[in-house]
């Protein structure tokens, strides 16, 4: 990857355009890494979120809507486990925007085309190899519209599916 193509695909976190996170499979979205503490992913973020707690203190979440990001922390330790992307993130893998421009019909394909263990579950398109999730309210009705979420996850946080 040339250096204006690094350039254009960086985190642009201030601005009126759409803020572009490449996805490293298991490991990062952006300068958001998988593992991070919360004080870790609000420094690399440079920005403060809302945050919640689940009311058994199992789960943190941070909320950077500005930024179309949620980021999950899990107890005991509340490291960061997965990152939920909605617009206005822009996140990108391979080189393709999984938000912007294609359907969730053509991106599933193509997924399932390199990725031999995708699961579709009828809201998402699941690839194990890759870590990360394509949410649509439901396929069959929106399969020609642009996914609504992606969420890149630890590995192991969908091994349930795997077991059916």
């Amino acid at each position: 990857m040339g250096n204006t193509e690094k350039e254009r695909l960086r985190v642009s976190i201030w601005g009126s355009r759409l803020m572009n996170f490449l996805i490293k499979p298991y490991e990062s979205v952006g300068p958001v890494k998988l593992g991070m503490t919360p004080k870790q992913v609000r420094r690399a973020l440079k920005c403060s979120p809302s945050t919640s707690m689940l009311s058994d203190s199992s789960e943190i979440r941070d909320h950077f809507g500005k930024l179309g990001l949620h980021i999950c922390y899990q107890a005991p330790n509340y490291l960061c486990d997965r990152i939920l992307l909605f617009l206005p993130a822009n996140p990108i893998f391979q080189n393709r925007s999984l938000l912007k421009r294609l359907s969730m019909e053509k991106l599933s394909q193509w997924i399932q085309s390199m990725d031999e263990s995708t699961i579709m579950t009828g809201i998402e398109c699941v690839s194990f190899q890759f870590g990360f999730a394509l949410i649509t309210p439901s396929f069959k009705l929106f399969k020609h519209k642009r996914p609504k979420e992606v969420l890149v996850f630890k590995e192991g946080f969908y091994n349930s599916l795997l077991n059916k």
